[in-house]
Order: structure tokens, then C-alpha cells, then sequence
């Protein structure tokens, strides 16, 4: 069942690439079920079984071998798949080219999944052998402990976080039966379609903006009796931004609390006016006595980091001359 998952979602391939392959058993099930026109086994040797699976399963018509053959290379090498297809795939598309391994130990399978990657051809992979003596290996030794699951288990789920944050990649998992194999989990990572990615990115936005929303209340509303950002207001903020920032300078070279205002007007690159303040007396703050030393104050604004999220990048880019400071939380 999940040999047959597995095909189905990796579709018929014209090339059909069975890494550490051993006695290409994997290549030839794919061949004689009509799931791919032809196949390369790679690994470093190549045994004596493999004449015996060819011919059994996957001899062609004809009595030739060119539906199957035997690579040899060194799949832990970085380049070993793109050298591979150069030589091999000539006008195909990634889209048409498949690659499978079946136990790949270790960190190979790590190294088959950035050589796919940086291919850009879909694959599954069954890992095994999930040990690895390093300070990665330890960190999650002691992380599957803390969790209380499988370490192979943890490993195995890490690997498809990173196969789903490839450039233009899907993951999924399926697993065969256990009693076949203890290490059942096939790893996928299918290549998306550009509706795949439209979605991703839609669900990604919409997922950032209900968190936005949902956290507004951190900050003062924007706007006179109103939540909405508006150009004017995120123009104003910005500019009591640089006050801000002008001030804290000030503070930071006197070890005094002084009046922005004045240096506010100088950091201010915007013609239009500062928000008069809601008390005539804010800007008069008292000085420390002589000989005494004072802190720099942490002045915070009140726009929100929601709010800031909620104002689109391209139409804020436009209206604060792309503006790179990050605003405070509001107070």
C-alpha cells in the first residue's frame, strides 16, 4: 500500500534514479510496474544480484539492458546527482525525473535530500540508521529523551521541516508495516506547482494577519477613536519616531533627560507637523540637582508591532521612504 502511495505521488518519471541502490530491487519494482521508462542504480559497487534482479524483472523485449543500469559513484559527494543527470537526462525536466533510496544511512540521507534539492527533482527516501556522533547527533539524543519519543522518530520529522522549507518543495510521510521493516517512514519532498505556492503563500499571509489583529491591543490605536492604521498616521509615527530616537542619543551623551523637541525637528525628513502634546506641560521635565547622575530613559511609541504588520510593506516602503527602524511597543 505505501509502495503503491508512494508511486502514486511521485507519477510515471522518465528517469528514475535508485540511490545506494545496492542490487537496484527498488529500480526494477518501479520499472516492472510501469512507473518510469528507465533507471539508473548508484552506488560505490555494484554486486553480483543485480544481473539476476535485472533480468528476472526488468529485462527489456529485445534482450537488452537499456531500460536499467548500473552507476557507479559516491552518493555522499555533494555534486554526485547534478553530474549524474548532466550526463544522463539530456532534455528532460526536473519535473520528469525522480530519484528513490531505500535505508539510506545515517547522514546519507541528508545528503540525498540537499542533492535533490539543489536538483529540483521530487524524491522518497526511507532513512535508517539514525545515529550520528556529533554535537548535532547529541542535541537531539538528549531532546528525543526530554520528549519522551523515538530519537529516529525526531530526527525523521526534523527532515521533513527542512524538505518543506526548501525553495519550492512539499514533504509528506508515509509508512509501510512495521514487521517489514522497524524503519518504515518514507520521507517525500514533491516539487510545488505554482498554484501550490500561491497557496502556501496566501495561507502564510492570512495566518500572519489573524495574528496581527489578534494582538492590536498591545498598542494604542493609530487613529483619533479608531483602530485602522491610516498614511497620515504612520507618517506621524514615524516622525515621533526619530523624536524619539533623538532624544534617547541626547540622553545617552549627557546622562540627562532632555527636551527632544527641538532635535526632533532636525531628525525629521517629513513636512508635516508633529502631534501638539495632550499635556502643555509634557516637554517640561525636571532636571536632576547638580552632581547627580540620571539614567537614560527607554521611550517607547504607541504604535504596536501588530499595527506596524498591518500596514501593507509596499504602501509604508512609499509613504516613509523605506523606513529599515523598528518601532517600539506601544505604551
Amino acid at each position: 500500500m505505501a509502495l503503491r502511495g508512494c508511486q502514486r505521488q511521485l507519477g510515471h518519471k522518465k528517469l528514475l534514479v535508485d540511490a545506494a541502490g545496492g542490487h537496484g530491487g527498488i529500480a526494477c519494482v518501479f520499472l516492472a510496474h510501469k512507473r518510469a521508462d528507465r533507471a539508473i542504480v548508484v552506488d560505490l559497487y555494484q554486486p553480483t544480484s543485480f544481473e539476476n534482479l535485472r533480468r528476472a524483472w526488468a529485462d527489456d523485449p529485445d534482450g537488452s539492458d537499456a531500460s536499467v543500469k548500473y552507476h557507479i559513484a559516491d552518493v555522499s559527494s555533494p555534486d554526485w546527482l547534478s553530474s549524474l543527470l548532466d550526463k544522463e537526462a539530456g532534455d528532460l525536466r526536473p519535473s520528469e525525473i525522480g530519484v528513490v533510496s531505500c535505508h539510506a544511512c545515517s547522514l546519507l540521507s541528508d545528503e540525498l535530500i540537499r542533492a535533490c534539492t539543489r536538483s529540483q527533482v521530487d524524491f522518497a527516501l526511507m532513512p535508517c540508521c539514525h545515529g550520528e556522533d556529533s554535537r548535532k547527533g547529541k542535541m537531539m539524543l538528549n531532546t528525543a529523551k526530554m520528549l519522551g519519543i523515538p530519537h529516529d522518530m525526531l530526527i525523521d520529522i526534523s527532515r521533513l521541516g527542512i524538505i518543506e522549507e526548501s525553495s519550492g518543495y512539499k514533504a509528506s510521510m508515509r509508512c509501510i508495516d512495521s514487521s517489514i521493516t522497524p524503519q518504515n517512514r518514507v520521507l517525500l519532498g514533491l516539487r510545488e506547482s505554482e498554484a501550490d505556492a500561491e497557496k502556501r503563500e496566501l495561507a502564510r499571509s492570512a495566518s500572519l494577519y489573524r495574528l496581527a489583529r489578534k494582538y492590536r491591543h498591545i498598542g494604542i490605536p493609530l487613529g483619533k477613536g479608531t483602530g485602522r492604521v491610516t498614511v497620515e498616521n504612520a507618517v506621524s509615527h514615524r516622525t515621533r519616531y526619530h523624536a524619539c530616537s533623538a532624544k534617547l542619543e541626547a540622553e545617552a551623551e549627557t546622562g540627562m533627560v532632555v527636551d527632544a523637541s527641538s532635535k526632533a525637528s532636525q531628525t525629521s525628513d517629513d513636512t508635516e507637523e508633529e502631534n501638539p502634546p495632550d499635556d502643555e506641560h509634557e516637554h517640561k521635565r525636571p532636571t536632576a540637582p547638580e552632581g547627580v547622575t540620571t539614567q537614560p530613559h527607554r521611550a517607547r511609541l504607541s504604535l504596536s508591532w501588530a499595527e506596524y504588520f498591518l500596514v501593507p510593506p509596499f504602501q509604508f516602503g512609499a509613504m516613509c521612504g523605506n523606513v529599515k527602524e523598528p518601532f517600539c511597543a506601544g505604551a
